[in-house]
C-alpha cells in the first residue's frame, strides 16, 4: 500500500476554454492603449512621483501593473473614482486614531 495521497488533479481545459485577453486599442497616432478597469492602490516615489496600481479591463487582477500618472491621462474617470475611494478610506481610518 502506498503512502501517497491524491490531493487534487490538474484538468486540461484546452485552448478553446482558456480566457483570452483583449487586443489593445490603436490610437490615431498608431500607439497601443489598453482600457483601465479600475485603480486599486497608489504609492509615491521620490523620483517618479505618484504611481498607481492599475487593473486592466479584460485581464485578471494578477496582471495589474504600476503606472505613472502620465500614463493614465485617458483614464480620468477611473482616476476620479479611485481618488474618491482613497479619500473616503483615509477619512474613515483617520477618525479611528
Amino acid at each position: 500500500m502506498s503512502n501517497n495521497r491524491v490531493i487534487g488533479r490538474v484538468i486540461d481545459v484546452g485552448q478553446r476554454d482558456a480566457p483570452s485577453n483583449p487586443d489593445p486599442i490603436m490610437t490615431t497616432d498608431g500607439a497601443e492603449e489598453y482600457e483601465v478597469d479600475r485603480i486599486i492602490a497608489h504609492r509615491v516615489h521620490k523620483k517618479n512621483g505618484f504611481t498607481y496600481l492599475v487593473c486592466w479591463k479584460g485581464y485578471a487582477e494578477h496582471n495589474a501593473t504600476w503606472e505613472p500618472a502620465a500614463n493614465l491621462r485617458n483614464a480620468q474617470a477611473a482616476m476620479q473614482t479611485y481618488m474618491r475611494s482613497a479619500v473616503a478610506h483615509d477619512d474613515r481610518t483617520a477618525g479611528g486614531r
